[in-house]
């Protein structure tokens, strides 16, 4: 089962990088710049942490990862992808 271990009230994805250069179809997540909504950072059942952006009619999730907090920053960082949001509401405990 999921756990969720932070909710930050208002996020929007502001950059995408590419980190495995040869993944096939990795292109489509240039299109979820500019999605906003809650960033839901969730705790998988194998322990490994990913990243949720929800705005309640559509989710975008990350797979497993690392996240970072920097100011009105987050950067989750996969094993192919970088993400960064700008954040605009406080994070909150899970």
């Amino acid at each position: 089962m999921e756990t969720i271990i932070k909710i930050i009230g208002g996020a929007q994805i502001v950059k995408v990088e590419r980190r495995d250069k040869g993944i096939i179809g990795w292109e489509r997540r240039t299109g979820y710049l500019g999605f906003e909504g809650y960033l839901v950072i969730k705790l998988g059942e194998n322990g490994r942490s990913f990243a949720c952006i929800d705005n309640g009619r559509r989710c975008i999730s990350t797979s497993y990862g690392e996240l970072s907090l920097s100011g009105s920053t987050a950067v989750f960082k996969t094993a192919n992808s970088i993400y960064t949001f700008r954040l605009t509401a406080s994070e909150q405990a899970g």
